[in-house]
Order: structure tokens, then C-alpha cells, then sequence
């Protein structure tokens, strides 16, 4: 029960034309948000907690990539002039930016094993964020 979480996302180019960025990862963390969901409240509340320390601007990036986060991290909240915070860069950048610090967060509180499934398939966003995150991780690709 305690050991951690498993997730999966298939990369298909059939599924959406065009192909929609980041698909596998989309699965795989929804699959994550019902299996936190799965645990009760006090594991999703002490989850958006972290989260929101954590990620101070920008979990909005990660619930407009991936909706079923909701769950977990509610609606982010506007900032005085009414609109969604977001810092400088591209949206790439800054969703990789929160994606790594996201999945710090989350690592640290279980392990997290994400499989990902037809990488021959991935769409060029998806594959920068794999060789990032094995970049700046340490981890290898297998």
C-alpha cells in the first residue's frame, strides 16, 4: 500500500492528428492522480500541500497539460490583474521547469515508477522532456 506508484502512458501517433504533446505523460499522471485520489483525502491534501510549497507559481501549467491534476491541485488562483500567473520564457520551458519540480515533489513523499511505452512514437516535446529529465536526473533511458 505504502510502497509507491506505478504508471504507464503509451505513445501512439495515430491516436490524434496532429499528435497532442507530452500523450504518454498525460496518461501516466492521470493514472497517478486516481491512484493518490485512490488513498483518501489526507493523501491528497498532504500532496497539494508539498505541491504548493514546492511549486509556488505555476501548477496551472500542469493542470491545463494534464486536467485530471485538478483533483489533486484544485484551480491555481489569479493574480491581481485576473489572470493566470506564468513567468517568462515559452510554454515549454516553463512546463518543463514545473514538470521537474513537480515529480521532486511527488518522489520525495513514494517512489515513482513511470513507464513509458512505444518511445519510437513520441512527439519531439515529449522526447526533449525524457532526455532532460534523464539529463538532469541521472537516470537512463532503458
Amino acid at each position: 500500500k505504502d510502497g509507491g506508484y506505478m504508471v504507464s502512458g503509451r505513445f501512439d501517433g495515430v491516436r490524434t492528428c496532429p499528435v497532442k504533446p507530452y500523450r504518454a505523460f498525460v496518461d501516466a499522471f492521470t493514472q497517478f492522480t486516481n491512484q493518490v485520489v485512490a488513498e483518501g483525502e489526507e493523501a491528497v491534501e498532504q500532496l497539494r500541500a508539498a505541491i504548493e510549497e514546492n511549486i509556488v507559481v505555476g501548477t496551472n501549467i500542469l493542470t491545463d497539460m494534464i486536467p485530471a491534476l485538478t483533483r489533486i491541485l484544485g484551480e491555481e488562483k489569479p493574480d491581481a490583474r485576473g489572470r493566470a500567473v506564468h513567468r517568462g520564457g515559452n510554454a515549454v520551458s516553463r512546463f518543463v521547469v514545473v514538470f521537474k519540480a513537480f515529480l521532486g515533489t511527488i518522489t520525495t513523499r513514494k517512489p515513482l515508477v513511470l513507464v513509458l511505452e512505444d518511445i519510437h512514437l513520441a512527439d519531439p516535446c515529449s522526447i526533449m522532456l525524457m532526455q532532460v529529465l534523464a539529463a538532469e536526473t541521472g537516470v537512463s533511458l532503458v
